[in-house]
């Protein structure tokens, strides 16, 4: 699997605990009503994953994630409002940002 089944089933369980809460859940140092958490992690979709598990690999080059649970949760929240942002970014520095030697 591309992602690597173990990781993804982290990442499945981690929304499906989502899906079950009924009060408000923390993301980041924010209590969110469960509803509107839900509602951005139904939009979630495979890109969104990648670009996630992508930020895990980039953010573990710099130091280790202490609370990946928690990580995850926030990173997931975040994915439909930062992905497009991330990887123009991305393209940008690939495009521009090296220098020659």
């Amino acid at each position: 699997a591309e992602f690597g089944k173990d990781r993804v089933d982290g990442i499945v369980d981690i929304m499906m605990e989502i899906f079950l809460s009924v009060d408000t859940i923390n993301i980041g140092k924010n209590q969110i009503p469960a509803e509107q958490v839900k509602n951005v992690f139904r939009k979630i979709d495979v890109d969104h994953l990648r670009y996630v598990l992508d930020c895990v690999e980039e953010t573990s080059k710099n130091k280790p994630i202490k609370n990946m649970k928690s990580y995850l949760k926030t990173a997931l929240y975040n994915a439909p409002m930062t992905i497009d942002n991330y990887y123009t970014s991305e393209y940008l520095f690939d495009q521009y940002g090296r220098k020659e030697e």
